[in-house]
């Protein structure tokens, strides 16, 4: 047996010491060989986990026990234990390999398949790399979640203004999974609305209102569509009703809630992300706002089909976070023209994105670039961020307490929002 390999799997497994605990990660902090066996072995882990547990038929249960007992068989669950312990970490690739092919029920050789009726049994799904990834930054978003559902912002490096926009994105990223998550999920849903004003606004007036605002709406209407809670409906119909009396003349929206302020497209964006998903839901008041917040960010797009931070600041650069997000606004529009518009913006981006030479880990560009291919009814376009993925998979914590969090590193908006920002979009995105 490797004692290193014992001690990971301990460490691992959390039945370290304290103080074994806090020697081994001094270990690790100037050792890349070890890192890399600790890195190896977690993503082991997260595979053994994600292979399928099948249920046995009630009337067998007995049957398998005993035959335990008398044979001295170790059940699935300990032999993981076992193999973490001996198995060596760099051979972690072939126990994958492994998993993938062996961890579902024995085909019945005489028959050539799995059942008595001679049916061909369903392929069982094996966990990516990816959702590996996504498992575990929800596992640590979880973990951080306070006990009034919301998570301290200002703790991990992000502004104390911005706690209920972040706290609804991080909402968003356990609704992908909501059925794991449900009881955080239902009190993260009940802070954002204890967090509503009389006006029907979602967090503090301040100098980001409708960032919050927006966030928070989406979060609410995903919560909804997903759990068809009827307590939400006066809430999200006071938020939306403040994103209508918010907009803009132009039809867009600025960052303090007012229709008299000079809007921006990057906020617009958001508001079109609400209204967008309430109309689908059959709040047909939001339509015509939709429409003209639509129609304000056609207003910049520029010759070649990048999409501009729009007249709160004409100088400010051009980037694919603001496209895409423009791509998505455009492909919500009412018209066929706009649409047309988004389609094309849309194929113009994932064209750059396939031809780059190198992939890029921004998770708020990749965010509005999936809402924008989910729009225009081609999820194929989402292929093109594979290496995207792939690279921000290798940013994320893979040891220590902060194991599977993401740094701010990862994209310039993450400054103000902090490490839960980071984590959650990155959880959304993967």
């Amino acid at each position: 047996m490797s004692e290193q390999n014992e001690i990971i799997a301990d460490y691992l497994a959390g039945v370290l010491s304290p103080e074994r605990r806090r020697q081994f990660e001094q270990s690790l902090e100037n050792n890349r060989e070890l890192q890399a066996q600790v890195a190896a072995m977690q993503t082991l882990i997260g595979q053994m986990k994600a292979a399928p547990q099948e249920q046995m038929p009630r009337d067998l249960t007995a049957d398998v026990m005993e035959k335990i007992r008398r044979e001295n068989v170790v059940p699935f669950p300990l032999r993981i234990r076992m193999v973490l312990k001996h198995f060596p970490a760099a051979a972690a690739a072939a126990l994958v390999l492994w998993l993938t092919l062996f961890s579902t029920s024995p085909i019945n050789e005489k028959n050539g398949n799995n059942g008595s009726n001679g049916q061909q049994k369903k392929a069982t799904h094996v966990a990516s790399a990816t959702e590996n990834h996504q498992q575990m930054a929800l596992q640590w978003l979880a973990a951080k979640q306070q006990s009034d559902g919301s998570w301290d912002v200002a703790a991990y490096g992000g502004q104390q203004i911005h706690t209920v926009g972040i706290s609804s994105l991080a909402l968003m990223a356990l609704l992908e999974k909501g059925a794991e998550y449900r009881e955080n999920v239902a009190k993260s849903v009940q802070f954002v609305r204890d967090n509503q004003s009389p006006d029907g606004r979602f967090g503090p007036a301040c100098s980001t209102s409708m960032y919050n605002h927006g966030i928070a709406t989406v979060a609410l209407l995903k919560a909804y569509k997903d759990n068809g809670n009827n307590d939400l409906r006066y809430s999200l119909a006071c938020a939306l009703s403040y994103i209508i009396r918010a907009q803009a003349k132009s039809g867009g929206w600025g960052y303090l809630g007012r229709s008299d302020e000079m809007p921006n497209t990057a906020v617009t964006a958001w508001q079109i992300h609400a209204l967008s998903l309430a109309t689908a839901m059959g709040w047909d008041e939001a339509r015509v706002a939709l429409d003209r917040g639509s129609r304000y960010v056609a207003s910049f797009v520029d010759a070649a089909g990048k999409v501009g931070y729009g007249n709160a600041s004409p100088s400010a650069p051009v980037t694919s976070a603001l496209t895409a997000m423009g791509a998505y606004a455009l492909l919500t529009a009412e018209t066929e023209t706009s649409r047309t518009q988004g389609r094309q913006i849309l194929a113009a981006v994932a064209e750059q994105v396939s031809q780059r030479k190198n992939a890029s880990c921004d998770p708020y560009f990749a965010y509005f670039f999936v809402q924008a291919a989910r729009a225009a009814g081609g999820d194929e376009y989402a292929q093109n961020l594979r290496r995207d993925r792939d690279l921000l998979g290798q940013t994320q914590a893979a040891i220590g307490a902060e194991a599977g969090s993401f740094p701010v590193s990862i994209t310039p908006h993450a400054q103000a929002g902090g490490q839960i920002y980071a984590t959650a979009i990155a959880a959304l995105t993967l």
